[in-house]
């Protein structure tokens, strides 16, 4: 048997899902309600959500605290895929706009205040988001092949990347043992690996040899 609350948070999630449908049909192409996740158990949630089927997505909430209460919150969201992306532009971090309407002036002053005071704005950092998440997935890429070709100079075991502390490095074991760091810049770390006088100066030899050719050049 649900409780008085219980039965008083779903009518106030169903009048939700419904305000949020007028906002997106007030919005207008390409803007769309998002369908709720079942597996998500999304309709017990205090937010609902628009989308325009390019990856943006706006957050819809009612305040139910302090001063705003009462009044319609939407934001744009930054999570991409199942990440929150945090943006920096000039060396600064840039946040995703928040605007909150009286929802007494109807859904569409509220999506004119969305069009006006968020979406421009939102659709701008959206992009650097995205920028950045494409920049990371070519580095990731780039560094995961430069960590499987050394792999196959070693014949050590090939790190699984969908582990967190593998995602750039590989280990050697037996007769020689250390860790392996490749960097998002391609540059390797060698981390707790000995080596002798002899192979320390083969190696010494070998990098100021080219390191004095790419002057040269």
């Amino acid at each position: 048997m649900m409780t008085e609350w219980q039965e008083k948070q779903i009518l106030k999630n169903g009048a939700l899902t419904a305000l949020t449908a007028e906002i997106a049909a007030a919005l207008g192409a390409p803007w769309k309600a998002r369908p709720l996740r079942e597996d998500r158990d999304e309709a017990s949630y205090p937010s609902r959500w628009i989308v325009n089927g390019e990856g943006a997505e706006l957050v819809v909430k009612i305040e139910e605290y302090g001063a705003k209460k009462g009044r319609v919150n939407i934001y744009g969201s930054l999570h991409i895929g199942n990440e929150y992306v945090t943006v920096y532009e000039n060396g600064n971090r840039v946040s995703s706009p928040d605007i909150s309407v009286n929802p007494e002036r109807g859904v569409e002053v509220i999506a004119k205040e969305i069009k006006r005071r968020l979406i421009p704005e939102y659709l701008r950092v959206l992009a650097l988001a995205q920028a950045k998440v494409k920049s990371d997935n070519e580095a990731t890429a780039r560094r995961q092949a430069a960590i499987r070709k050394l792999v196959a100079v070693t014949g050590a075991e090939p790190p699984d990347f969908a582990k967190e502390r593998d995602k750039d490095r590989f280990y050697l074991r037996g007769w020689r043992s250390g860790d392996v760091r490749v960097s998002y810049d391609g540059s390797v770390n060698f981390e707790r690996l000995s080596v002798t006088h002899e192979e320390a100066e083969y190696i010494l030899k070998y990098l100021y040899r080219n390191k004095n050719s790419a002057v040269s050049e």
